[in-house]
């Protein structure tokens, strides 16, 4: 049941977000919310809620990574990502035509009062990205003047599709619509002749160009605000090689070099800090970037005239960002790798220094030893001569108990042959004692 189970859930990730078909005169408003990697469970009740506020014909299991469901003339596209939710509204045929000219109606001021305002403001997480994308069948040779009109400014990027299907332009940039707080990335699109899922598969690639980007560039922030603590780390690792050149040769090296170790270690740990702070979001960034460059590259573009591509314009502004997080993260791990190279040092330094004293002990403690030899073979010495003293003297007291015609010689003679006898019996006997020690 398990292995029938896991084999399902493998079979419907490859499935698990569709393109969805759309038709002409679309306006689609998407929103990214940065949430994490925490279980869903809030965003889950709260678009539930909202769906069954609305009485939605279905409502989203709490396992689902990817729903869609038709709410009035609302079709709302609900997507989890690893890290954040992606909520996409898309109303279908919602772009009328101006009555004189004919020409369409784009990202008019009261296009947003349809948004679903409560559901977005509540919406669990960090609003992060906001696309508000129309799609008309055709612009009337549209010039760049007019999109700077649309757009609000003029820095923006643009491209034709292959097999003259449309043209896109994207405009990188918030908007000053009053929803969101801080606006819209706007990005219209011309599609004269794209088949449904073709034109779905192109809004999908577009959002998530603009989703990718913008989490691309989320490890900015935390990379820029932890270059004045890697540049105090790097002096830091500088002057500990600069004090390790200049000490252990005196009397208090080793004390030095001590001081010294316990300081890289602090260098060390801070290290280790900004690496924690930072790997997953730079790990992040290189996935992200990635996906960004996949996702130009399907789209096919092919130039305008007087416009940059989208490739060239995220090259130019995205790159840069990317290759800063990059040189960070190449940052960190030199640093490291310093900060192990000069630890590797100090302790061989601190252990060679330690070596010099013990051997400076040894050499002192066998000095001493040479002394006490030569000072125990004195006593030796002396001791012989005096335990011999004191036989004799015994010897002496026990002549005098004995009868002079009971002895070969006279007391005094015998007391002076017995003296050499005493003394080498006396240094034998000293002798297998010091061997039975050594032995031992």
């Amino acid at each position: 049941m398990e292995n029938s189970r896991l084999r399902f859930t493998l079979d419907q990730e490859l499935h698990a977000r569709p393109y969805i078909p759309l038709t002409n005169n679309l306006r689609v408003f998407q929103f990214a919310f940065y949430t994490g990697e925490e279980e869903p469970q809030a965003e889950w009740s709260h678009l539930c809620q909202y769906l069954a506020n609305l009485n939605a014909p279905e409502l989203p299991m709490p396992t689902d990574k990817f729903f869609v469901v038709d709410v009035g003339d609302i079709t709302l596209r609900y997507e989890r990502h690893t890290e954040f939710t992606s909520l996409t509204l898309i109303y279908k045929d919602a772009i009328a035509s101006n009555p004189s000219d004919g020409r369409p109606l784009l990202f008019t001021d009261t296009a947003t009062s349809s948004i679903p305002e409560h559901l977005i403001q509540t919406f669990p997480g960090q609003l992060l990205v906001a696309n508000w994308i129309e799609m008309v069948p055709d612009l009337h040779n549209v010039q760049a003047a007019d999109i700077q009109t649309l757009f609000g400014h003029s820095n923006f990027a643009a491209c034709g599709l292959p097999n003259g299907q449309g043209k896109v332009f994207m405009s990188f940039k918030l908007d000053h619509s009053h929803f969101a707080d801080d606006g819209f990335s706007r990005v219209l699109i011309e599609n004269p002749d794209l088949k449904p899922l073709r034109a779905g598969r192109l809004v999908q690639r577009i959002i998530e160009v603009e989703v990718y980007r913008v989490f691309a560039l989320l490890s900015l922030p935390l990379v820029r605000e932890q270059m004045v603590e890697l540049g105090r780390l790097e002096q830091e690792i500088t002057c500990i090689s600069e004090a390790m050149t200049h000490s252990g040769l005196e009397e208090d090296g080793a004390s030095v070099l001590s001081g010294e170790l316990e300081r890289l270690s602090m260098v060390s740990a801070g290290i280790e800090k900004i690496a924690a702070r930072t790997d997953y979001r730079l790990a992040a960034t290189r996935a992200y970037d990635m996906l960004v460059q996949r996702r130009v590259e399907e789209l096919r573009e092919i130039r305008l005239e007087s416009y940059q591509t989208i490739n060239e314009f995220l090259q130019r502004r995205l790159a840069p960002a990317i290759r800063t997080c990059e040189a960070v993260s190449r940052r960190i791990d030199s640093l490291a790798t310093r900060a192990n190279r000069v630890n590797n040092l100090l302790r061989t330094r601190i252990e060679m220094r330690i070596q010099t004293q013990n051997h400076d002990l040894l050499r002192s403690m066998e000095s001493r030893a040479r002394a006490q030899l030569r000072l125990q073979e004195m006593v030796e010495g002396l001791s012989i001569a005096a335990i011999t003293y004191y036989v004799i003297s015994l010897l002496g007291y026990l002549l005098k108990g004995i009868k002079p015609d009971l002895l070969p010689w006279a007391p005094s003679s015998i007391q002076a042959a017995a003296v050499p006898l005493v003394a080498l019996l006396i240094w034998l006997s000293i002798g297998v004692v010091r061997k039975q020690l050594k032995d031992h």
